[in-house]
């Protein structure tokens, strides 16, 4: 979830990219050393900064928030994984192969003759052993190997449940920051300032780690100069930031629904159920007589 530390993260991020657009390696904009934190700098860090002519830039929160939860709770799925095993189905010969690799958590759905199966798969699985918890669920089913052997088959679909993340935003608040520029001069200090103001201008949406975005906006800078005497001259860009605070949870993907109920009854191989008045006869290609 995305909390205050985050949006001071991303901030930081977003302020190295402005005053390095060259990257680390390269000058900064203001021709010098620029270090961006979060937080509030230590005098004495700041003290040895300033002599030697480098730029501090703190990002900390003010007390100034509010809450401002608008939107009703919505899952969104943020990562699927894959399945690694497979079911293959053959209903001419009645069989179904179990391949691929084994990985947990995934389980094995199956729908066959209208009723419905379900094999979680263990870390300790292989797939032989997968074929044959498979085929203690089935009545009459057996197996050889990897290969899944149905006594009666009228229908089947087969499937595979994997895991996976949703997140939901369940809040949203509104925080003001000040970014602060420690400069060693008024003209580091004015083109820091600008710098940062126009990046942020130009970013009112931003990710934070969470997947989700914030809306961004600089409602105003200010110079501060009480210091000026020891040589400090910092600089306030006074940031509204309002995110979402969400959730990630683990799901699970939907295969198929469980749910064995007023089903019909599964013949045998081979043979044909016949209503004749109030009597079942069950036949085959050798005897018939009454079902009991």
């Amino acid at each position: 979830m995305a909390d205050i530390y985050d949006v001071q993260n991303t901030l930081t991020v977003l302020a190295a990219n402005a005053l390095y657009p060259n990257g680390l390696n390269a000058p900064s904009v203001v021709n010098t050393d620029v270090s961006i934190y979060p937080g509030w700098p230590l005098p004495k860090t700041l003290d040895a900064a300033l002599t030697a002519r480098q730029v501090h830039i703190s990002i900390f929160p003010t007390v100034m928030a509010r809450a401002t939860t608008r939107f009703d709770t919505q899952y969104l799925a943020e990562t699927v994984n894959p399945a690694t095993l497979t079911l293959t189905a053959d209903d001419e010969a009645r069989t179904i192969t179990v391949g691929g690799t084994i990985s947990t958590p995934q389980t094995c759905l199956l729908k066959i003759n209208g009723y419905d199966y379900a094999y979680s798969v263990q870390a300790t699985d292989t797939l032989n052993t997968v074929a044959a918890g498979i085929a203690t669920l089935i009545p009459g089913a057996y197996a050889t190997g990897n290969l899944i052997f149905l006594s009666a088959l009228r229908s089947i679909t087969v499937n595979i449940s994997t895991s996976g993340t949703a997140s939901r935003e369940f809040a949203r608040e509104e925080r003001v920051l000040f970014m602060s520029c420690w400069c060693p001069t008024p003209q580091i200090r004015a083109a820091a300032v600008q710098t940062l103001n126009t990046a942020f201008a130009a970013t009112p949406r931003i990710v934070l780690p969470d997947g989700y975005y914030a809306h961004l906006v600089c409602t105003g800078t200010r110079d501060v100069d009480e210091l000026q005497k020891v040589k400090c001259y910092r600089g306030d860009l006074e940031l509204t930031v309002e995110y979402a605070i969400t959730q990630t949870e683990t799901a699970y993907t939907v295969g198929e629904n469980i749910a064995n109920v007023n089903l019909e009854p599964v013949l045998p191989a081979g043979k044909l159920l016949l209503f004749t008045g109030g009597d079942f006869l069950l036949l085959n290609s050798q005897n018939y007589g009454l079902l009991e």
